[in-house]
């Protein structure tokens, strides 16, 4: 479970909660938080707990209802997110399988904590009258510390997944970017010399939905039957934190 918006501030976890509603019994359930790197966090602990052997199906779920975070007095943040919810189930599958998650690339790095944050209302800064007069409670951003920074972030990353994994930028049949900002998913793919052809975006519809956002249009791209067998899809993610990573999928 992948998520920086739990329904309860401390416990229980969103995961325990969701697990309940579906009536999965007493299967396991665990909350990560690695805000809009959600995604690619999940899916890497999913893929290592399968291909150890200690599970044989995870259903893994990224949701986050950032409007609930959003100073709408703040109309340099509060315009670009979005609520939204994907999930994905993964199975153990033969060794001869062609579909399968070939590799990762994950990062953190807390000195720049302070480029997206809730300031106060946490075990630091307990929520109070203070809170509310300073409207602490909501989201911050630096807009352009974490454009910088973002660029950055996916082209180390996507390059590092191609190399460890064997493959080019000419393999690339999909680019799945997180959808923070049309104008650092564009600075990006220019840099990494991608294709318009592969590049996959939802922002225009949904805005920026934190760690929903790859499985959002992975499902779209999917029902769409855009996804064939056997393509090479490479999902990347960034922020808060600071996290990032990337990773590559063979449908």
């Amino acid at each position: 479970m992948a998520t920086t918006t739990p329904d309860h501030p401390l416990f229980p976890s969103v995961s325990s909660l969701i697990g309940h509603r579906l009536g999965l019994g007493h299967v396991p359930c665990v909350d990560m938080s690695a805000a809009c790197t959600g995604f690619v966090y999940a899916l890497s602990a999913a893929t290592a707990w399968i291909r150890s052997g200690m599970y044989r199906k995870i259903l893994m779920v990224c949701v986050d209802t950032l409007s609930h975070f959003l100073d709408w007095t703040d109309r340099s943040t509060c315009i670009l997110f979005g609520d939204g919810a994907g999930a994905m189930l993964l199975e153990a599958g033969p060794a001869s399988s062609d579909s399968n998650v070939i590799s990762f690339d994950l990062h953190a790095d807390g000195s720049g904590s302070n480029m997206l944050i809730v300031p106060e209302g946490g075990s630091r800064k307990p929520f109070s009258e203070t809170t509310l007069s300073s409207r602490g409670q909501f989201l911050r951003m630096d807009g352009p510390a974490v454009y910088k920074f973002a660029i950055s972030a996916i082209t180390e990353s996507v390059h590092a997944v191609l190399r460890e994994s064997g493959l080019t930028i000419a393999d690339v049949q999909h680019f799945i970017p997180h959808q923070a900002n049309i104008r650092i998913i564009d600075s990006a793919a220019k840099k990494l010399g991608l294709p318009e052809g592969v590049i996959r975006t939802n922002l225009d519809r949904f805005g920026n939905t934190s760690s929903a956002s790859i499985p959002i249009v992975l499902d779209e791209l999917n029902r769409a039957q855009i996804l064939k067998r056997g393509d090479i899809i490479v999902a990347v993610g960034f922020g808060a934190g600071l996290t990032w990573g990337a990773s590559i999928i063979r449908w």
